[in-house]
């Protein structure tokens, strides 16, 4: 069952994000409409995750652990990693994921072994990354031979744009790529086996499952 974080729990437990980050922003935004277009891509996510058979899952780039909860329910081991996991460890707690393991730190430097996982999940994290091949490289390198990669892309296009700016948001210093580059970028290594767009008229995102070539 998909999950979705109740706005209150962001009020009573989460740390304020940095000036530059948006986890337990957008999540918990006063206004409905971008609550369920972040929440909608993570359904998205889970809805293209879940044919998957897995046994072990690494949610890289975790942010706050909004995904945490319904990757537990539908996978007997899940991992997290961030830089910064104080919001993702009090999610874990609050829904007592005891299958979840959360890592501090930086997902290119850490010492995964490599084909551990069958299935990684990045959501909307490609795009943040300066080096973008060794992130991919990373991913491609953790997952077991035929593993599978479900990832979400920012379309960053004139609809995108605008929505920035109707709702008052800035756009990210760190969004260092371009949607047609991300898709390169990952066309390089995995083959795309679904694809879903959110919403499905001039979408504001790209979810794509991928497998390990």
């Amino acid at each position: 069952m998909f999950i979705r974080i109740p706005r209150s729990f962001y009020r009573e437990n989460f740390i304020p994000a940095d000036a530059n980050l948006t986890t337990g922003n957008l999540y918990s935004h006063p206004d409905p409409l971008l609550r369920w277009i972040f929440w909608e891509r993570l359904r998205k996510i889970c809805g293209l995750a879940r044919g998957i058979k897995a046994e072990t899952v690494l949610d890289s780039g975790c942010g706050g652990g909004e995904l945490l909860p319904s990757l537990a329910g539908y996978y007997p081991r899940v991992w997290g990693i961030d830089l910064r996991i104080a919001n993702a460890r009090r999610v874990t707690e609050h829904y007592r994921l005891k299958n979840v393991t959360l890592i501090e730190g930086d997902f290119l430097t850490q010492d995964f072994p490599p084909g551990f996982f069958d299935l990684v999940v990045a959501a909307d994290v490609l795009e943040h990354q300066r080096d973008l091949e060794a992130f991919i490289r990373k991913m491609h390198a953790v997952l077991k031979p035929g593993g599978t990669a479900v990832v979400s892309l920012p379309v960053e296009g004139f609809f995108y744009r605008l929505g920035r700016k109707l709702f008052g948001l800035t756009a990210p210093e760190d969004h260092f790529h371009a949607y047609p580059e991300l898709r390169a970028g990952l066309d390089r290594f995995f083959q795309v086996r679904g694809i879903s767009h959110l919403p499905f008229i001039l979408p504001l995102f790209t979810v794509l499952k991928c497998s390990k070539k």
